[in-house]
């Protein structure tokens, strides 16, 4: 009882503390308040999800006020509670939204640590916040020297690792397939009929006929039939098929890749640098050639220029002449 009763204090501070002030408060708070979840009875859960509900309101009238990632990246890496990662991921990706690029780039190490490990939901969001900082790269020059790459990967522990590593570059491949819905065209009949007999919800036909059954009369029984098409009419119509997915992924490859907010990828420029800083990303970690080899091939045939350049100069440089040979009769394919 004496952490639920500290717990309500907390949150009428918390309610009594000016916007201006708010920024230090959390600072402590909210690492601290997220680790009470740790195996905390009913009431102490209560109140913390309590103040966690009244710093989203702030929150959502603040959006300049940053989070602590760090605190929170270490939160999540060492607790050992479910619940504690969940909600410590949540405040991690808000956070991060409110951060600049050089820092999102400052966590990638600790967010990718154990990466397998970690729940497929999660691998996904850790992932795209790794995508996110590594847009801090895309202006970096190169070439890097052995060294120079050494030292960068020595940054980034989680590349000793074969499986986080390739768990990485598998999603930086599919990352590099990607392109928006605006340019993606639109599905065809077959395509539109199977999504909609999929994922479109009609009318429970039990439930008519029981309305049928009880209703007062046959007039109501038809009224509620009507009702039931119409509503399966409008949901169909309110409810198109998504935009085909883009060659060689999936649509649980797009939502993997998009999140639930994919608004920022939507962004032609945004999305240009962040496929920027992974291609500079492998390069400058040395990663080995036959581990990018397909990754800078779909680098190569983006439709941005900036981007298929890059990927045509990686493959020159890392691939041509070393693990391809000569006779195969690999050639640079532009559309200029």
């Amino acid at each position: 009882m004496a952490d639920v009763e500290a717990l309500k204090r907390v949150l009428t501070r918390l309610g009594l503390t000016e916007d201006e002030k708010l920024q230090g408060i959390l600072e402590k708070l909210l690492p601290l308040v997220l680790g009470k979840l740790d195996n905390a009875p009913p009431p102490v859960q209560q109140q913390v999800l309590a103040i966690l509900s009244h710093v989203n309101t702030r929150l959502q009238s603040l959006p300049t006020v940053p989070l602590p990632v760090d605190a929170l990246c270490s939160l999540y890496s060492s607790s050992t509670s479910p619940l504690v990662r969940n909600f410590a991921l949540v405040y991690i990706e808000r956070g991060a939204e409110r951060s600049s690029s050089e820092e999102r780039l400052r966590l990638v190490p600790s967010l990718l640590a154990n990466l397998t490990t970690r729940p497929a939901p999660q691998q996904a969001t850790l992932l795209r916040l790794a995508v996110a900082g590594m847009e801090h790269l895309s202006n970096k020059t190169m070439p890097f020297t052995a060294q120079e790459s050494e030292d960068f990967a020595a940054k980034y522990p989680f590349l000793s690792n074969i499986d986080d590593r390739q768990c990485l570059l598998d999603f930086i491949l599919r990352f590099m397939l990607y392109n928006p819905a605006s340019t993606r065209g639109s599905v065809s009949a077959v395509e539109a009929a199977q999504y909609r007999q999929n994922y479109v919800p009609v009318p429970d036909s039990d439930a008519e006929e029981e309305e049928n059954v009880e209703g007062d009369g046959a007039g109501e029984g038809a009224a509620t039939t009507a009702i039931n098409e119409l509503m399966a009419r409008a949901t169909e119509e309110a409810a198109p098929p998504p935009a085909p997915a883009p060659g060689g992924l999936s649509h649980a490859d797009l939502i993997a890749i998009e999140g639930k907010n994919p608004e920022a990828l939507y962004i032609p420029a945004t999305l240009q640098a962040r496929k920027l800083g992974v291609l500079n990303f492998t390069a400058m970690a040395g990663i080995a050639p036959a581990e990018v080899l397909a990754t800078y091939l779909a680098a190569a045939s983006d439709p941005t220029d900036p981007v298929q350049r890059r990927g045509d100069e990686l493959l020159k440089k890392t691939l041509c002449g070393r693990c391809i040979p000569s006779s195969c009769g690999f050639r640079k394919q532009r559309n200029d």
